[in-house]
C-alpha cells in the first residue's frame, strides 16, 4: 500500500513538474498562469486519486483467520464495504 501510495505521489510531481518547464517563456501574467497551473494539476490530481481508488477496489478484503476443529485454517474473503454516491451525501457547509 506504501509502495503504491510513494508511487503515486512521484508520479504526481513528475505530472506537475511538466508544465514549469513547458511554460517557462510564456508572457502571461503571472497570476494567470499560477491559476492554469494550478487546474491543471487539480485535474491530473484528481484523475490519479481517481486510478487508484479502482485499484483499490479490485483488491480483495479478507477477514481474521479462523481454525476449525479439524485443524483447518479459513480466511474468509470480505466485501469492501459499498460507496455512497456523491449525490446523496450533505453538502458541506464552510464558515
Amino acid at each position: 500500500m506504501i509502495r503504491i501510495l510513494s508511487s503515486a505521489l512521484v508520479a504526481l510531481g513528475l505530472l506537475v513538474a511538466a508544465p514549469l518547464t513547458a511554460n517557462a517563456k510564456d508572457n502571461r501574467p503571472l497570476e494567470e498562469w499560477i491559476e492554469d497551473l494550478t487546474r491543471q494539476g487539480m485535474d491530473r490530481l484528481e484523475r490519479a486519486l481517481e486510478g487508484l481508488e479502482r485499484g483499490l477496489d479490485r483488491i480483495p478484503r479478507y477477514g481474521p483467520p479462523e481454525v476449525t476443529p479439524e485443524g483447518d485454517i479459513i480466511i474468509p474473503r470480505r466485501e469492501w464495504p459499498k460507496r455512497k454516491d456523491p449525490e446523496e451525501l450533505p453538502d458541506v457547509v464552510e464558515t
